[in-house]
């Protein structure tokens, strides 16, 4: 087995992040977003999760969803979310238990999260009228 110095990984890794970078189009439709916090499941750990900056737009022929998320808790937390958006004059979308999305949170982290979604006879680049993503569970 061949063995890589250190510089030489350090190369390939920065080609394999800018060939990525190149490879993601530009972001738009983008809409703003209102984090939907009402959880049945959630308990008492839903008001140490801090949510901010949602939003939804289009990027390389999907619907892109980012939500900031703070874990304000000294324990870790794992937050289940729907990534739920609704089309103009279509329907909503992410809503259903195979969109949803797992966070794993550490005590007092924050968190950029970025999911990516292909809507289901949604023409590409379809206005996006409403970004509403959503807690489903939250535990450990």
């Amino acid at each position: 087995m061949k063995r890589f110095s250190s510089a030489c990984l350090l190369t390939i890794a920065a080609v394999l992040v800018a060939a990525s970078a190149a490879l993601a189009g530009p972001i738009t439709g983008k809409v703003a977003g209102s984090f939907h916090r009402d959880c049945f499941a959630c308990g008492d750990s839903a008001k140490y999760i801090v949510t901010k900056n949602a939003w939804c737009a289009w990027r390389d022929g999907n619907v892109v969803i980012h939500i900031r998320f703070t874990n304000r808790s000294i324990e870790s937390l794992k937050v289940t979310w729907h990534p739920s958006y609704t089309i103009k004059n279509g329907s909503d979308h992410g809503t259903g238990l195979s969109s949803l999305q797992d966070t794993k949170l550490r005590s007092h982290e924050t968190k950029d999260v970025i999911v990516s979604q292909s809507p289901k006879g949604t023409p590409e680049r379809a206005p996006i009228s409403v970004c509403k993503p959503s807690f489903y569970l939250i535990g450990h």
